[in-house]
């Protein structure tokens, strides 16, 4: 089944940051067979949308093929920068801790 189905097959790669450099080598194509990306923890979900965009797998895969969870689980993929206000009385500090939530801590 997976030498059917799949062109790539990406599971369980430990150290894995990053797919292929495609502003480099601009030239992959995958003619046949999707993709599959699991447990790939360090490699950040977004490298791996951006490659299916990239070669032609919009729409042709799903979260069975791409796991939205194992993947890019165990390092940050997505960095702000804090901001910060100063007040006469005290300060907030605001920060992003994921990308669909804000907290903010009023200090003294």
């Amino acid at each position: 089944m997976v030498c059917v189905r799949y062109a790539l097959f990406l599971l369980d790669n430990e150290n894995l940051l990053d797919i292929w450099d495609l502003e480099t080598h601009p030239n992959l194509t995958i003619k046949k067979g999707i993709i599959f990306f699991h447990l790939n923890r360090k490699l950040c979900l977004y490298k791996i949308y951006d490659f299916k965009t990239d070669v032609g797998m919009d729409g042709r895969v799903d979260d069975s093929d791409i796991s939205p969870t194992n993947n890019g689980d165990q390092v940050a993929c997505t960095l702000h920068a804090p901001s910060f206000y100063v007040g006469l009385i005290g300060f907030s500090l605001m920060w992003t801790v994921t990308e669909l939530r804000n907290e903010v801590i009023e200090l003294c």
